[in-house]
């Protein structure tokens, strides 16, 4: 489970802010809440939620622009947003996290038998002199050549999901994924 301090940090201290002297004082406290918030997150929030983390730093960034230009309710109101933004992340995360790593498993069950299903059907049809209806040697030899660029990609995928990025293993699975189907089809396959 997730350490949920990071997030109380967002949530709790942008209450701080209201109660402060100074004019900017607020916007100050709240935007240094907000940077503490998102420097707190976990680790993988970048590759989980990239485009949620993204967000937070552009409205922490706006803020801080915001201060300087002394428009301290808009620089407070930005804070609070990358607040509210980065207190989304946890869920956000581990519905990811869940969704890649059940994305990667199918893969990892389903992708290397296609594969190996589309390279015998390779070495058969490069074997035959005269090919079947709606084959073309044009096709085989391009699966020839898309079929290495998937075993690649595909040992690719792998090196990433063991050093532990699974966005990456998956973006890259999905290609070959597509691929291997678009193959099936030109080889006169069906669909998988």
């Amino acid at each position: 489970m997730l350490n949920a301090s990071w997030k109380r940090a967002a949530l709790g201290l942008v209450a701080v802010a209201a109660v402060a002297c100074s004019p900017g004082k607020p916007a100050q406290t709240a935007i240094t809440a907000a940077e503490e918030a998102l420097a707190a997150a976990p680790a993988d929030a970048k590759m989980y939620v990239a485009a949620e983390y993204q967000k937070a730093s552009d409205q922490i960034t706006a803020a801080k622009a915001a201060l300087e230009q002394k428009d301290y309710t808009t620089a407070l109101a930005s804070a609070k947003e990358a607040s509210t933004t980065i207190g989304a992340f946890a869920g956000a995360i581990e519905t990811t996290k869940k969704e890649v790593t059940a994305n990667w498993t199918m893969m990892t069950d389903s992708l290397p038998g296609m594969v190996g299903t589309v390279e015998k059907r390779v070495n058969e049809l490069s074997r035959m002199s005269r090919l079947p209806t709606g084959v073309t040697r044009a096709s085989v030899d391009g699966a020839k050549t898309t079929l290495a660029e998937v075993k690649t990609m595909w040992g690719e995928a792998t090196k990433s999901a063991e050093a532990g990025n699974l966005m990456d293993a998956v973006k890259k699975g999905t290609t070959c994924r597509t691929k291997t189907r678009e193959m099936m089809t030109a080889l006169g396959m069906g669909k998988s």
